[in-house]
């Protein structure tokens, strides 16, 4: 076999006694099955993460944290997202009733005036009885 100047071989020898090794070598075979990258790819990948790990460089771009901490800055910002949506709740349903609201006027046809004229309950004649009078409508509302 001839001599490549372009590669560097290593190799990696997993026992089949040592059950660290085996679990790896099981995860190693899926990752390179899901993840579309060869065997050798991932291992550079992780030994390029393991040695960079006590430099600056990428831990101070990166900051992992653990599911604890996670699920707790999770619930705190959902209960201020709450307690916000509440308060604009409360100062809506409290503006609408300072301002006044939409106010019910209740008025009688015959007492309507329009312009300085008086309108009577034969105005209403046009819009049809249809069975129930319209004056009768007009005090219902």
């Amino acid at each position: 076999m001839a001599k490549n100047k372009l590669f560097v071989p290593v190799t990696l020898r997993f026992s089949l006694i040592n059950d660290q090794h085996v679990e790896v070598m099981n995860m190693l075979d899926e990752l390179a099955e899901t993840d579309k990258r060869s065997k050798n790819q991932i291992v550079m990948d992780a030994l390029e993460y393991y040695f960079r790990q006590g430099t600056d460089e990428e831990t101070s771009s990166q900051t992992y944290i653990d599911t604890a901490t996670f699920e707790s800055r999770l619930s705190e910002e959902r209960e201020k997202l709450r307690l916000e949506i509440y308060q604009d709740v409360i100062r809506f349903i409290a503006g609408s009733a300072l301002s006044g609201g939409m106010k019910t006027v209740i008025m009688e046809p015959e007492g309507l005036e329009i312009q300085g004229k008086k309108q009577k309950s034969e105005d209403y004649e046009e819009f049809g009885d249809n069975g129930v009078m319209m004056k009768d409508v007009m005090k219902w509302s």
